[in-house]
């Protein structure tokens, strides 16, 4: 699956804290993924500010809609489907997000 750095940070911000054994596992997995790595901090001047109570990232203008593949696998990818029709039905999808749901939920395409 190929996301944006705004879609990554946006995905790992939904991610529960709390869960079974189960869905933790299964998040664990994503946040993992989901994480930068030192290779793509450096090439794409990934910057992190840590703030009270949260960390912003930022990183050059010319990288601002990157895609980079990200390995999911399918229960990863069934959790997040999950996740996403939940924010949708309680209405708190973020917009970030939008074009994720609309890749994997046939249905949010509209």
């Amino acid at each position: 699956m190929k996301l944006t750095f705004k879609e990554r940070l946006g995905l790992a911000s939904v991610l529960p804290e709390q869960g079974t054994f189960g869905t933790l596992r299964t998040v664990r997995k994503l946040r993992e993924a989901l994480e930068f790595t030192d290779e793509e901090v450096e090439k794409y001047k990934l910057h992190a500010v840590s703030v009270p109570g949260n960390t912003i990232w930022s990183w050059a203008p010319e990288f601002k809609d990157t895609r980079v593949e990200i390995d999911i696998d399918l229960p990863g990818q069934a959790f997040i489907i999950a996740e996403l029709k939940k924010l949708s039905a309680e209405g708190h999808l973020p917009d970030v997000l939008l074009d994720v749901a609309c890749e994997l939920i046939p249905e949010a395409k509209g």
